[in-house]
Parts: structure tokens; C-alpha cells; sequence
């Protein structure tokens, strides 16, 4: 009589459905456990939360109605897939986050989103603050009203694009009070009379620190970057592969006060003056610091053209330009200064260095090259040429000395 009792009990018949239920216990195939229980009422099976689950492999509870695909949740419910955003546990951060230092961060991923290659969005930013982007390639134009704004990646420029794809400069300063910083970031495809990647022509200030400026032309002046009457500040950022028709195929800088340190100038070309960069004006002075102007292209000045201004090249590389390393016109105060240890100019065709009219330049214990690393056919025209660890002035009429 107990055996009898003990299997009555033990093994009644196994159902995922109840007995008059017709809606099965679905197998679910999320990761939650739970789901798959059958709690239909007899008869009905409209209450059974047995169903497949609608989002699988996500980490949700089974049919929770969350915005993620299958595989690709959104753990934080700020309605941004892990896929798109780069901090996927934090509600805070989108794909595009704008900070302004007074109030929560918000989504600013609208305002860049809605763009393609065959056409950029056209953003206006009229609000100062930071306007940090998650990894991703994004069509945009930029104009820039508000007096600071920042833009920035969250993960480095090798994975956070902003392209213009030929419709314009990637970002343009519209007034002098406008200050622009750029972090980590890459610009490319920018395509304008003036400043393919940055258009600063209107006296503001800008800013580049990690960022690369690569692939971007400009009919007139500065493939890059343009700047007049301006500030231009580079920090540990490449200036690559871009091309202008007038002047400087990668920095052209009138009037303004430039600085470069830590940073790479190469792969420029210009169709005149500048390959890397053109400086011109009374008023603008120069400053490149442990940087490298290299394989450059232009008919005068393939890595650098000085203009009527004060250049300083201090422990750094002018190396490997086609049309001279630079061309000093109309400029009485250009420096090169290798007290450091390090730096030269190198390897440059039509001359190391040339001087045009009312020019004078002092080297001060740099490497103008020997054997394969001489320039051609000299380091200075008129015939000069020196060595490593040379110290010299040279003046257009007095020659060098």
C-alpha cells in the first residue's frame, strides 16, 4: 500500500502545458531561466508566458519589450543598441553625448545621425560645450556659432570619423569669438575653396590635440586646415594626404599665430606655394616644436613657404620634400634651432632651404645631411652646403656665413 502511494505521487504525467491548456510552454532562448514555466489557465492558454522569447540572446528577461536586436541588447535602456553605443551600461552616455558642465548629459545623436555619403548632415552648433562621439563614421558639415565648443571621441581618431565627402568643409568657424577644439578625432573628405577639413577664416581660435586631418582639398588655400588672423594650435596630430591649388596643401596660415608640437606634416601637395604649409603675413609667427614636415609637393616651398613672417622650426624634421625643405620670402626672422638633439633638414630636392628676396635664416647645430641624406642640389641655394651639427645665418644678399 505505501509503494503503491509513493509512485502516485513521484510520477504523475510531465507537462509543459496544462492538462486543457492548448498553448504550449515554449522553449525560450534567452538567457533568463524562468520564462519557460507554463502558467496558462485550463482551458485558455491566453495567459501562458511560455512563449519564444522575441529578443534572443540578449540578457533581458524573456519578451521584456527592450529596443535590442537579437545579439545586440541595450543593457542601460537609453534606447541605443551596445552596437552603436560605447558605454552601454551607463544611461548617460549615446552615441553622440553633448555636455555643457551645468546639467546631465543629453543625446545630441540626432543632431549628427542623419547623414550619407552623398549627403552630409548640415549641423549648426549654436550651444558651447562638448560634443563627444562614439566609434563611427559620421557625414556631417559643422558650423560652428557658439563662442567653446569641443569635439571629441570617446575611443581615438582611428575609429571616430567625421566626413564631409566633398560637400563642404568638415568644420567651419562662423565668427572671431568662436574657440574650437578638436580631440581624437579623424576629418576627412572635406572639400571647399578654403580649409577642406577646418575653415577658420574668420579670425577665431582652433585647436587640434590626437586628431588626424587626412584626404581633404581646397580649391584656394589650406587642403586642411586654413586659418587667417586667427589662432592654430596642434598637438601630437598628423596633417596627412591633403591637397590645395593655391597655397599650403595641408596648413595654410595668413595672418595668425600657429603652433605645432609633437606632430606630423606629410603627404601634402599644392599646386604653387606650400606643400606642407604656408605661413604669410607680418603679423604671423610660428612656432613647430618636435614635429615633422616630410613628403610634401609644391613648385616653391615643397614642405614649407614663409611669407613676410617669423618662423621657428625648433628640434624638428624637414625631410624628403619635393620643390625645397622651405623658401623664406620677404621673411627676416626664420630659426632653425636644433640645441635639442634632434632635428635637420634632409633628403629635400631643389634645395634645403631657399631664399627670395629680403630673406634671412639662422641654423643653429642642425643636420643639413651628407652622403644619401644631402639635399639637391645644395642645402641653400646659390650653392651652399653644410653637415651635421651646422650653426649658420645666411642673408638673401649677403649670402651665408
Amino acid at each position: 500500500m505505501s509503494l503503491a502511494l509513493f509512485l502516485l505521487v513521484a510520477c504523475p504525467p510531465a507537462s509543459t502545458k496544462d492538462d486543457a491548456d492548448s498553448a504550449p510552454a515554449l522553449p525560450d532562448s534567452g538567457t533568463d531561466t524562468a520564462a519557460d514555466l507554463d502558467t496558462g489557465s485550463p482551458g485558455t492558454g491566453t495567459d501562458d508566458s511560455g512563449s519564444s522569447d522575441s529578443d534572443p540572446g540578449d540578457s533581458q528577461p524573456q519578451d521584456d519589450g527592450d529596443s535590442g536586436a537579437p545579439g545586440d541588447p541595450d543593457h542601460d535602456g537609453d534606447g541605443y543598441p551596445a552596437s552603436i553605443d560605447c558605454d552601454d551600461d551607463d544611461a548617460g552616455v549615446f552615441p553622440v553625448t553633448f555636455m555643457d558642465g551645468s546639467s546631465s548629459p543629453s543625446d545630441a545623436t540626432a543632431i549628427f545621425d542623419g547623414g550619407s555619403a552623398g549627403a552630409p548632415a548640415s549641423v549648426v552648433l549654436v550651444d558651447a560645450g562638448e560634443y563627444r562621439f562614439c566609434d563611427g563614421l559620421y557625414y556631417v558639415t559643422v558650423s560652428i556659432s557658439a563662442e567653446n565648443v569641443t569635439l571629441s571621441s570617446v575611443n581615438g581618431a582611428a575609429v571616430t570619423t567625421l566626413s564631409a565627402e566633398g560637400h563642404g568643409s568638415v568644420t567651419r568657424l562662423e565668427s572671431a569669438v568662436v574657440s574650437l577644439s578638436l580631440h581624437d578625432l579623424t576629418l576627412s573628405g572635406g572639400a571647399a575653396a578654403n580649409g577642406g577639413a577646418v575653415d577658420n577664416t574668420v579670425g577665431g581660435t582652433v585647436s587640434l590635440t590626437n586628431t588626424v586631418v587626412d584626404g581633404n582639398t581646397a580649391t584656394s588655400c589650406g587642403g586642411g586646415i586654413v586659418s587667417y588672423d586667427g589662432y592654430l594650435t596642434l598637438d601630437n596630430s598628423d596633417v596627412i594626404n591633403n591637397s590645395a591649388s593655391s597655397a599650403g596643401g595641408g596648413i595654410c596660415c595668413a595672418d595668425c599665430f600657429l603652433s605645432v608640437t609633437a606632430s606630423d606634416i606629410s603627404g601634402n601637395a599644392v599646386g604653387n606655394r606650400g606643400g606642407g604649409l604656408y605661413l604669410g603675413g607680418f603679423s604671423s609667427t610660428m612656432t613647430v616644436t618636435g614635429s615633422t614636415i616630410s613628403n610634401n609637393t609644391a613648385t616653391a616651398g615643397g614642405g614649407a613657404w614663409h611669407e613676410m613672417s617669423s618662423p621657428r622650426y625648433q628640434d624638428s624634421y624637414i625631410t624628403d620634400n619635393v620643390g625645397g625643405g622651405f623658401t623664406v620670402y620677404w621673411s627676416a626672422n626664420t630659426v632653425v634651432d636644433c640645441t635639442g638633439g634632434s632635428g635637420g633638414v634632409l633628403r629635400n630636392t631643389e634645395n634645403g632651404a631657399s631664399m627670395d628676396y629680403a630673406a634671412w635664416f639662422s641654423s643653429v647645430d642642425c643636420d643639413w645631411g651628407t652622403g644619401a641624406d644631402d639635399n639637391t642640389p645644395y642645402d641653400v641655394n646659390y650653392g651652399y652646403s653644410y653637415g651635421a651639427n651646422a650653426t649658420f645665418s645666411c642673408g638673401w644678399v649677403e649670402g651665408c656665413s
